[in-house]
């Protein structure tokens, strides 16, 4: 008896071992710091996205670049200003599937729309609530699904200058009303529903669009992912380490840019989470060739566009 229960143990213990995701070094197809005879993007881009082709990047010192799939540049707007349509501090930005691009203007306290890169309208950031700062955002329609700061519900939908409801409830393994910086998050589109991730707590939900809990996943199942929330979680309510610097969605997937402290900081791993039916696997652990990004998106062709801050530069890779 005792020997049959030591052979599954050691069958558990197998098993377990062979579920490990081991990182899968990314080989770069192409970097690029020039665009044309004379575009520079500075080092302080924060967001990214891809849409039918295009590469579309916010750099808060001259607004939107778009580029086609060799990152040559085609337009420009958004650009530096305190005009209607001109942009202070541009931050995240989401496009909806019908092509607007919404666009988070930190100086004018707006989210501006903009059509074929013209401007249409502006959402005034509401007064009463705090939004989270540097996380990824989305429109269903006319309405807006973002991050709150030190509330009770840590998600906001708001159409036009009308507040619509609250939700997503924190999580109390995590969560501590003491600390609201730490429990900003992202919130990233699916096909029928949303993602909320947290930037600093390894919190990762999927719910409904109309805000019912459809599953959760611990990212600190991701043994790299608990070594480093555990080595930096603070009890300073101002100081807390981003570990999800980014996060996208593509074909039942999550990926995660991944940053780390330990032992020196890097941000060049993408965590890749399968979502399919609900049942969440870390399926893949991807490292890019240098040791600092802020950005990703991923193409409708499989493959990973990132940017790397000390060249300033767009990176192109393959995903296996």
């Amino acid at each position: 008896m005792k020997t049959f229960i030591s052979a599954l143990i050691i069958c558990a213990l197998a098993s377990c071992s062979n579920n490990l995701v081991e990182p899968t070094e990314l080989k770069r197809e192409s970097a690029v710091s020039q665009f044309g005879d004379s575009i520079y993007l500075s080092p302080a881009v924060m967001c990214m996205d891809y849409f039918q082709g295009h590469l579309y990047v916010s750099d808060p010192s001259d607004g939107i670049y778009v580029f086609d799939r060799n990152f040559e540049p085609k337009e420009h707007f958004a650009r530096k200003g305190y005009a209607k349509g001109e942009s202070l501090e541009n931050d995240h930005f989401y496009i909806s599937p019908d092509g607007a691009l919404h666009l988070m203007n930190c100086g004018h306290m707006s989210i501006d729309k903009f059509v074929d890169g013209i401007y249409k309208e502006g959402m005034k950031l509401p007064s009463e609530h705090r939004l989270s700062a540097s996380t990824r955002f989305f429109f269903l329609g006319d309405t807006l699904y973002h991050s709150i700061v030190g509330e009770d519900n840590y998600v906001l939908l708001k159409c036009k200058d009308k507040i619509l409801k609250e939700m997503c409830k924190g999580v109390k393994e995590y969560d501590d009303p003491h600390k609201p910086l730490h429990s900003e998050r992202h919130l990233i589109r699916g096909e029928e529903s949303f993602f909320v991730i947290g930037i600093s707590l390894p919190i990762f939900q999927e719910y409904s669009f109309d805000g019912e809990l459809l599953g959760s996943y611990d990212l600190t199942n991701i043994p790299e992912i608990k070594e480093e929330y555990y080595a930096n979680k603070s009890d300073d309510p101002k100081s807390f380490f981003v570990h999800i610097k980014d996060a996208q969605y593509s074909k039942g997937k999550v990926y995660l840019l991944f940053s780390r402290q330990l032992p020196s900081y890097s941000c060049n791993t993408l965590m890749v989470i399968d979502t399919h039916s609900h049942n969440y696997r870390h399926v893949a652990t991807y490292r890019l060739s240098e040791n600092s990004y802020s950005t990703f998106c991923i193409t409708d062709d499989n493959e990973c566009i990132a940017f790397e801050r000390a060249q300033s530069a767009l990176e192109k890779y393959i995903l296996p």
